[in-house]
């Protein structure tokens, strides 16, 4: 999963990566330092903490200068199936599911689409607008392409694609995809807790 790499960081106007310890002694100028080497270093939890702050001033920037498109589709799935009988409690379902793999995953909302009761097709709509989510907003911009074909439950034909597409991608693809799938799930079950109304159990 992790890789090692190596590289140089240079810096365009000076740096001080500070150390607490001897600050009791008035110094406040100290460099962090390699213990055995004493050569100043950069921790990577310093540069971690840089690049962290960095994403998230840019995100506050897209929220508030781009078309938030993205933004909506989060609260949405958030929000969309307040109103909806039993909808919320699909999110603990969609993490049960993801044991069971992606064609799993993905097909579900299509069971919920042939059936006649009003509440299943809620179900199916929300089924599909988290896996749109995870294969357009989150996936895609990574260059990730998780299929996403338009398919109708009645399209036997067109499931067999997709499911066969989904099957094509690399062993590497689909662990990655597995792994955000599951922490997108575990997502909907903490924010639509929050969103349930008081008398739903």
């Amino acid at each position: 999963m992790y890789q090692k790499a190596y590289g140089i960081i240079e810096t365009l106007a000076p740096l001080h990566v500070g150390a607490s310890a001897g600050e009791e002694t008035g110094n406040l100028n100290l460099v962090f330092r390699d213990q055995f080497t004493q050569t100043g270093i950069i921790p990577g939890s310093s540069i971690r903490g840089r690049l962290r702050a960095d994403m998230r001033l840019e995100e506050k920037a897209e929220a508030k200068n781009g078309d938030g498109s993205e933004q909506n589709n989060k609260k949405e799935i958030q929000e969309r199936p307040r109103d909806k009988k039993n909808v919320l409690n699909e999110s603990h379902k969609m993490r049960m599911a993801v044991a069971y793999g992606l064609e799993r995953f993905w097909g579900e909302y299509l069971r919920f689409e042939r059936e006649s009761k009003q509440e299943s097709k809620e179900k199916g709509k929300y089924w599909k607008k988290v896996w749109d989510t995870l294969a357009n907003d989150i996936l895609m911009p990574t260059g990730i392409n998780l299929p996403n074909d338009p398919v109708k439950f009645e399209e036997t034909n067109k499931i067999q694609d997709m499911t066969n597409k989904i099957w094509k991608m690399t062993p590497e693809d689909r662990i990655i995809v597995l792994m955000v799938l599951t922490q997108f799930c575990d997502s909907l079950v903490w924010w639509t807790q929050r969103y349930k109304k008081k008398d739903e159990n």
